[in-house]
């Protein structure tokens, strides 16, 4: 006999969907979820921007999400929002009403709709494109713009941070002469604050013409650091307060000397 539509349904437990709706780092119900391109493991946005703070790692697989900007390899995922709001639309109401509790107390405007925000400003480049021109400006479309000279660099300002790269060891080796290493043409560096000591090593090891980079170690105050460190983690764990407005200063030496 053909089972019909109602025989046919079943229920699922919620708790059976949980390990799919969860964040690992945080343990609760993704809020605004985000995936890494690189792997396709979703988290709470918050929770991966707070993580690649710090490691430029995926929390799940460990596979490197992008070497200097990780934020270029995580997307925004309104599927899994918008699934978990339809299985638990309570979960939604709650947060935003934890969201206008914050932003009451922090004295700041509520945002039209912070949960449904994407993850980059890519919409709203994409808004201000789509936006028609003032009569003005469309009886100006033929004269030659004139451009005036651009300050400043690409990136954010808050995004970068100034290192001071020193070559340490004047040490000699058995046979008297200078090891291999030698300082770099130039030691003050601009760059990403998500650049890790691994790029580091790779950046000197071919500045310097070397084999390999795993010769090298990036040390802080005479202790090698790990290569999965960025720079941002070093300058927010490791400096004092004065030391911050001064250019970060790392050393590189061959391993065998330390």
């Amino acid at each position: 006999m053909m089972m019909s539509i109602e025989q046919k349904r079943r229920k699922i437990r919620i708790r059976d969907l949980n390990p799919h709706l969860t964040c690992m780092l945080c343990k609760g119900y993704f809020v605004n979820p985000v995936t890494i391109t690189e792997c396709i493991h979703t988290f709470c946005k918050s929770c991966l921007v707070r993580h690649i703070s710090l490691v430029n790692k995926c929390p799940s697989c460990g596979i490197v999400i992008h070497e200097t900007q990780p934020v270029y390899n995580i997307r925004s995922d309104r599927t899994m929002q918008d699934i978990i709001n339809k299985i638990l639309p309570r979960i939604e109401h709650d947060e935003r009403k934890r969201e206008k509790r914050f932003y009451k107390t922090k004295g700041l405007p509520y945002p039209a709709s912070p949960l449904r925000a994407p993850f980059s400003n890519s919409s709203m480049l994409k808004e201000q494109k789509t936006k028609l021109l003032p009569t003005k400006s469309l009886a100006n479309l033929s004269k030659p713009v004139v451009k005036a000279p651009s300050i400043g660099h690409l990136h954010h300002s808050t995004d970068q941070i100034s290192l001071q790269l020193e070559y340490s060891s004047l040490e000699k080796t058995l046979d008297g002469l200078e090891n291999g290493l030698q300082p770099l043409p130039k030691n003050f560096i601009r760059c990403s604050t998500h650049v890790t000591v691994g790029l580091l090593q790779r950046f000197v090891a071919t500045k310097l013409q070397l084999e390999s980079e795993r010769i090298i170690a990036i040390t802080h105050n005479e202790i090698e650091m790990d290569k999965e460190f960025t720079l941002k983690y070093i300058s927010d764990n490791l400096l004092e307060s004065m030391e911050r407005l001064y250019p970060l200063k790392l050393k590189f030496k061959p391993i065998d000397l330390i």
